[in-house]
């Protein structure tokens, strides 16, 4: 089992899960008067998670999200024979999101 700064390879799709949690109470929107009529949560949820994500890709230096196979892809070359001569090294395989800091992304969205 390979292992991970948050865990175990195999658990890397839940690893960001509480990122993409959105909810509202029943309960609150039945006793908070200040709700307008026809605010529907689920909506809200959908928009800010359209937000979350155009945020996400303009950190990305590359246009696509990183997949599994694209984890499974180095893993499979490093355990390879071709990979004899790397030793010690930090992979890190995630689109270019660290490549530069996130404030940058963020004030160009700000701007457009």
């Amino acid at each position: 089992m390979i292992e991970t700064v948050r865990g175990p390879v195999a658990d890397a799709g839940a690893t960001l899960m509480h990122e993409h949690v959105f909810g509202l109470s029943p309960e609150i929107l039945w006793n908070w008067p200040d709700i307008p009529e026809g605010w529907d949560p689920e909506e809200r949820a959908w928009e800010a998670a359209g937000r979350l994500d155009a945020l996400k890709a303009a950190e990305r230096v590359l246009p696509d999200a990183c997949e599994p196979e694209d984890v499974a892809a180095l893993v499979a070359f490093l355990a390879s024979a071709e990979a004899r001569c790397v030793t010690g090294q930090t992979v890190v395989i995630d689109s270019g999101v660290t490549a530069h800091r996130p404030e940058h992304a963020l004030r160009r969205m700000a701007r457009d």
